[in-house]
């Protein structure tokens, strides 16, 4: 595409010359041998080189044999010449180096591949796997320990920033249009070039839109301390503030915290400067959003504006974090191809895992794993019996809800990996250890990696949680040694890197990059990814851009908690993908790939389980709501086709619940009092009537919101039934109980078994008012009806233009029919 730039593979042996080797016999009986040592023909394409001589020919390296004239005579040395080597050197091996250096001149560029077909052409084995195993040796020898550069050195030209993580230059070239295409090997980075650059167009214009305007503006010292401790840049920014204004509420703080990075000013005759955001905003929920500003801010603003009780009304152009995409557009672009090929693999790709060492580290009470946690972590350290040069194996899974113990498994598997690798003198251990959140990050510390130092003293190997700076979260005092900065870790002496384990986020694993990374080998020979079905594909890729070719990688994840889905933003985003996670586009991948695959996953629980907290905003709408095994509980399935989870409910004696004659009954009185409201619709008619939207004063997006005639309900509940018009703090109507009246009917024609299920269906419903495919197909009334009731509050209709609506219409009739009873009347 036209956006595109080709990627250096960086690799510091390239061919020469064409190959010159045309035999197709040689070439087949080689496949097999290259990819057993995970080599390629490109790795024998390679000159010898002369500080090389010494150390092919020394007795126990020897490549070449006994058969050194031979071997002159194949490479069209002349007999004369090769006599002379002879009468001059008295012992095999100076005969074989003269040889040797009169073999690399220009004239005859001796490669290792001339060496092999040799050895080929005289039926030698031993001495073909000889050279391929000096090749396997060496290519890990040569992949540095140490960081690549010091900060006071220039970082070579393959650690420059690729184009498209530069939003100044990624603007300027957009997707081409055209028609859609399957992702492939061959389009996988121009595909998330183009999601990536559409949904970063749709953020740019939400956060214009929601948080952009005039508001007060104060410039003060009078700020919580915190807003100058966690200043990030304390050279440029000196000055520091806050907006606090009645128009920019709870909502715009929160949304413009986590997606702008900063705040252009502007004056009546121009810009005035850039503010940054504070760290501060991230952890303290206030009605203000505390900023950063370079120092001569205030002396500017007292210049041109008046200002009364110390604030400034001013404009402010919001900025969305663009360091995001350029790091997400940043990994995408340098991902290797032998990456790209595991995280699209067919199914010749699988083969059969051996177990590389039986895992046995372990008997703390900590570490204890139960026999699918056992069958897991032999899983991970397991190996796949064959594969490909051109890719990494393909991934394996863990597949399981909250509590199923994923963290643990793979905190487990780094020890024992680790452990192994130490114990048996490997040149080097390198595992990298991701997740989403911060908490969950710190959790591998905390609850694994400093418990075992207590245990076993000073570890043989180095445990690094890496951030770009230290505070989120502080460490405490007796495991602070294992907290750093990505400044400090490039600092460290190289002996310190040869066998580590870095954890990271995902967004910052980027930085390791520019610290570790060998082009066209990668770093880490590990690779976890836990939370993995919580971020978007190009998130999950960023670490790694960071594998080596054999390197082992594992996803660990439930897709049934809180996924991408929510956060993308766009239409050409979400249909391209880019709403769907690495994790759960691999499980559909590898459900197709037949028996051999299914061993890359593991299922670690079913019983998807909720704390009593969680379940009780469910509820005030289901009752008690059932913790599911294995699928979700129905009790009974009415005669309108519609399933309830009404177990206990208050409206129903015990005899009657308990009777599976009469449930019937239960299923009718249950659907009776919402459709009481929802047949019954008049203009006064509130939400609050239902009972789902409760006063709840510590929720921090309560305030009183009424209307004139002040009918409508005055405290804004959860968010899931809070329409837009009311989150953006404007006064509403009945038009708003109407959005949130369409939610509630939603969640009555589709019920969830597990509160995560609920959180993440409702939150897609709510963002994107993007209704699930099995409920428009299974309920088409119900559903043309939900999402006339959730349009913008200048499509949406009242509550009774929506008597007059067809589908409304339709759903009466038919819940007339099937129940025992008429429904109350208009």
């Amino acid at each position: 595409m036209a956006h595109t730039m080709t990627q250096d593979s960086g690799q510091d042996r390239k061919p020469t010359r064409k190959p010159s080797i045309a035999d197709p016999e040689f070439s087949e009986a080689l496949k097999p041998l290259l990819s057993a040592r995970r080599l390629t023909e490109s790795d024998l394409q390679v000159n010898v080189k002369k500080e090389e001589i010494e150390k092919i020919t020394c007795p126990d390296n020897d490549l070449i044999g006994r058969d050194w004239y031979s071997f002159g005579l194949q490479k069209e040395i002349d007999s004369d010449t090769l006599n002379q080597i002879k009468e001059d050197n008295s012992t095999l091996r100076d005969r074989k180096s003269d040889l040797l250096h009169l073999l690399i001149e220009p004239k005859y560029q001796i490669r290792y591949e001339d060496i092999v077909y040799f050895h080929f052409k005289n039926d030698q084995s031993q001495f073909i796997k000889r050279v391929l195993d000096y090749l396997v040796d060496q290519r890990r020898r040569t992949e540095p320990y140490n960081p690549k550069y010091k900060k006071d050195n220039k970082p070579p030209k393959y650690t420059e920033r690729p184009w498209q993580a530069i939003y100044a230059k990624r603007s300027k070239a957009p997707p081409v249009p055209g028609p859609r295409q399957e992702l492939s090997t061959r389009n996988y980075q121009d595909k998330f070039y183009d999601t990536l650059w559409y949904e970063e167009k749709e953020h740019t214009k939400k956060l214009h839109n929601k948080c952009s305007g005039v508001y007060r503006l104060f410039v003060t010292d009078d700020v919580p301390p915190e807003v100058k401790d966690l200043l990030l840049q304390p050279d440029r920014y000196k000055e520091f503030g806050y907006i606090e204004d009645d128009a920019f509420t709870y909502d715009k703080i929160e949304y413009a915290t986590q997606a702008s990075e900063g705040v252009n000013i502007y004056k009546s005759n121009g810009f005035v400067c850039k503010a940054s955001i504070s760290q501060h905003n991230f952890s303290h929920v206030e009605q203000r959003l505390y900023l950063c500003f370079p120092d001569g801010t205030r002396r500017k603003l007292e210049a041109q504006l008046s200002h009364r009780n110390g604030h400034f009304k001013v404009k402010m152009e919001f900025e969305l974090k663009h360091s995001y995409f350029n790091n997400l557009q940043h990994a995408v672009a340098i991902i290797p191809q032998y990456v790209i090929n595991c995280l699209l693999s067919e199914k010749q790709s699988f083969s059969d895992l051996e177990e590389k060492f039986k895992p046995h580290w372990s008997e703390y009470s900590f570490m204890k794993l139960d026999d699918v946690q056992t069958q897991a972590l032999q899983m991970i350290t397991s190996v796949s019996s064959k594969h490909t040069a051109d890719s990494c194996p393909p991934p394996v899974f863990l597949y399981g809800p909250f509590g199923s113990g994923k963290t643990r498994i793979l905190a487990r598997a780094a020890y024992e990996v680790m452990t192994n690798g130490v114990s048996k003198g490997d040149p080097f251990t390198r595992i990298l250890i991701c997740a989403h959140h911060p908490q969950s990050v710190n959790s591998f510390i905390d609850d694994y990696f400093a418990r075992i130092e207590d245990e076993e003293g000073e570890l043989p190997y180095r445990v690094f949680h890496v951030s770009r700076y230290l505070g989120n979260p502080l460490p405490k005092s007796y495991n602070s040694h294992f907290y750093t900065t990505f400044d400090k870790l490039e600092d460290l002496k190289p002996e310190k890197l040869k066998n580590v384990i870095i954890i990271a986020s995902y967004n910052a694993s980027l930085n390791l990059y520019h610290i570790f990374d060998v082009p066209g080998y990668g770093y880490f020979n590990y690779v976890f990814l836990d939370e993995a079905a919580q971020v978007r594909e190009p998130e999950a890729i960023t670490p790694l851009a960071l594998a080596t070719r054999d390197a082992k990688i594992v996803l660990a994840g439930d897709d049934k908690q809180v996924g991408p889905k929510t956060l993308v933003l766009g239409e050409e985003a979400q249909s391209d993908g880019l709403d769907v996670s690495l994790l759960t586009r691999l499980t559909d991948r590898y459900k197709g790939m037949g028996p051999t695959a299914a061993t890359y996953v593991i299922t670690l629980s079913s019983n998807y389980r909720a704390h009593k907290d969680l379940l009780s905003l469910p509820e005030l709408f289901y009752g008690k709501l059932h913790a599911s095994e294995n699928k979700p509980v129905w009790h009974h399935k009415g005669p309108s086709g519609y399933r309830f989870v009404c177990s206990n409910s208050r409206l129903v004696p015990e005899c009657v619940a308990a009777n599976e004659e009469q449930q019937l009954v239960e299923a009718c009185i249950v659907l009776e009092q919402p459709s009481n409201i929802l047949f019954a619709m008049n203009d006064s008619i509130k939400v609050g009537d239902f009972g789902l939207v409760k006063q709840n004063a510590a929720t921090k997006h309560s305030a009183p919101q009424t209307d004139v005639q002040g009918s409508h309900t005055s405290e804004i509940g959860t968010s899931f039934y809070v329409s837009p018009e009311q989150e953006a703090g404007h006064r509403y109507n009945e038009r708003a109980d109407v959005y949130s009246l369409g939610i509630i009917l939603f969640e009555l024609y589709f019920p969830f078994s597990t509160v995560m299920e609920r959180a993440k269906v409702l939150g897609d419903v709510k963002s994107n008012r993007r209704l699930p495919k099995e409920f428009k197909e299974n309920l088409h009334n119900e559903a043309k009806l939900v999402e006339l009731m959730l349009k913008p509050i200048s499509d949406r209709p009242s509550s009774s233009e929506i008597k007059e609506i067809d589908a409304f219409k339709q759903m009466k009739d038919q819940a007339e029919l099937n129940c025992d009873f008429m429904l109350l009347k208009f």
